[in-house]
């Protein structure tokens, strides 16, 4: 599948709910460079996952719970304030490859989109065999994502091996090689991925690219699943 192809299959809106504190109970499978892979459950439910973490608490995941067949990307920041299912355009890219459109929701810290599997398989696919991955915030002030692929295909094989336990019965083609988001007035408040309506057409600055990749001292990767998209599994 192309990745326009992909693009097209991926822009649905999603809503990500809260149901108060989450009970999370998972554990790192396996570290590679800068991904981790994690297996566990939360609220009761299994889950498997991918992450990478960086500064100014920011995490990317891709998970999947039991019952899916495809995959959930999801984003996390800790200075995020997203009123509840915001939606929330996001373009993906990997290396020097075509953007990824998506149409993702927000709520809180969180943003995410959901794939089923066959969209699933070309993203990660990139996502394994790609040097650099980008996240760009078509509204807010919340700059580019940039996060190195650095260990994430070893990250993806454990990853498999959680998936094949979690969903005996999915389709078992696996994923091998073939700040806020919202804008502000106030120049010191914290970046948003989502943009408010604002009292002139002044436009936000561009700051440069923030790195994902955690410095050398950076404490080990502890798995925090962000909870399921409340979808039909796919």
């Amino acid at each position: 599948m192309t990745s326009r192809a992909l693009a097209l299959a991926a822009v649905a809106t999603l809503s990500i709910a809260y149901s108060g504190q989450l009970r999370a109970q998972t554990s790192v499978l396996a570290t590679s460079g800068l991904w981790s892979a994690y297996g566990g459950e939360v609220d009761r439910r299994a889950v498997c996952g991918v992450t990478t973490v960086g500064g100014d608490g920011r995490r990317i995941n891709v998970q999947q719970y039991a019952g899916q067949s495809g995959v959930e990307f999801a984003l996390q920041k800790e200075t995020w304030s997203i009123p509840r299912d915001t939606s929330i355009d996001l373009r993906i890219q990997f290396d020097l490859n075509e953007q990824i459109p998506a149409r993702a929701a927000g709520t809180g810290k969180q943003v995410g989109f959901r794939m089923d599997f066959e969209q699933s398989v070309p993203f990660m696919r990139a996502l394994r065999n790609g040097r650099q991955v980008r996240v760009f915030f078509l509204g807010g002030n919340e700059p580019v994502w940039t996060g190195g692929l650095s260990g994430s295909g070893r990250a993806i094989d454990a990853f498999n091996d959680c998936r094949a336990r979690l969903n005996p019965r999915a389709p078992t083609e696996p994923f091998t090689p073939a700040s806020q988001p919202q804008a502000t007035a106030a120049p010191s408040a914290p970046t948003q991925p989502f943009a408010t309506p604002q009292p002139s057409p002044s436009a936000p600055p561009t700051p440069a690219p923030l790195a994902l990749e955690p410095s050398a001292q950076s404490a080990p990767i502890n798995p925090q699943p962000l909870p399921p998209l409340p979808l039909a599994p796919g």
